[in-house]
């Protein structure tokens, strides 16, 4: 899972052509590295944010269930139930017994940046749209 939050993060760093987005996506992506969501959830904001809703509950559903599929026909090896805590996506594959399951996150982390990418880019004009109507104004 701590694919997703660092998939998140990537999509924002690179997606994000706000100064808004930008800064925040240069202070969360190291957190996010390490399965810390604050940043990032509280940066853009995430919570009742509906252009970020989708892709937030959607991420988890594909990740699970490819996860699920690979494993069970083999491909990919079974979880040795290790759950570690803050330790980075590549790393959390390997501690739990076998370098596919590690090829498998990173392949999920870029399907993850891809399903956030359009709606990144729509939040991403939505407060450019925001900062130039506060230039007019001002």
């Amino acid at each position: 899972m701590l694919f997703f939050y660092t998939a998140f993060g990537i999509a924002v760093l690179l997606f994000g052509k706000s100064d808004r987005m930008k800064a925040v996506g240069k202070i969360s992506i190291v957190p996010a590295i390490f399965g810390i969501s604050e940043p990032l959830i509280f940066g853009l904001p995430v919570l009742l944010n509906p252009i970020i809703a989708l892709p937030w509950i959607i991420c988890p559903i594909i990740n699970f269930s490819l996860g699920y599929f690979l494993t069970s026909i083999g491909l990919v090896a079974r979880y040795a139930g290790v759950t570690v805590f803050n330790f980075p996506m590549i790393a959390t594959g390997l501690v739990n017994g076998s370098i596919s399951i590690a090829f498998m996150e990173i392949g999920l982390c870029i399907l993850d940046v891809i399903i956030f990418m359009p709606f990144i880019r729509a939040l991403d004009k939505k407060y450019q749209l925001e900062k130039a109507e506060s230039e007019q104004e001002a």
